[in-house]
């Protein structure tokens, strides 16, 4: 698969919950973000092309600003996660984003460069 990503994503962990099609909702972890997608990690795929809801909260960032964006599945593959320590197998879900509100925009932007500057410091 050809890398489509045209800004680097800062590496996070957060908490997450996905909104399906049918209104269900899985438990997910996100593992990295920028202002126009993520990767979160679930237990199964979700399918291509279906669109979501992404629902999280941006820890220690302004009042854990909570952010509710629509989105795309854009691929899935297995694999294996270590994050703090932690090993989690499961499937990395990679996510575009719709287009942003304003605000949320200028705030998940912040955030991530925030993100960055902390793993570039």
């Amino acid at each position: 698969m050809q890398e489509r990503r045209h800004k680097p994503r800062a590496a996070v962990d957060l908490n997450c919950t996905i909104q399906l099609q049918d209104g269900s909702e899985i438990a997910a972890k996100l593992i990295d973000l920028n202002c126009t997608g993520c990767g979160v990690l679930t237990s199964s795929p979700l399918p291509v092309a279906s669109h979501v809801k992404l629902h999280f909260s941006l820890s220690g960032y302004r009042n854990a600003h909570a952010l509710n964006l629509a989105a795309t599945v854009i691929h899935n593959f297995n694999a294996v996660v270590i994050q703090g320590g932690n090993r989690q197998t499961g499937y990395i879900v990679g996510i575009d984003f719709a287009p942003l509100p304003e605000t949320d925009e200028t705030i998940l932007c912040a955030y991530v460069a925030q993100q960055l500057d902390k793993t570039h410091n």
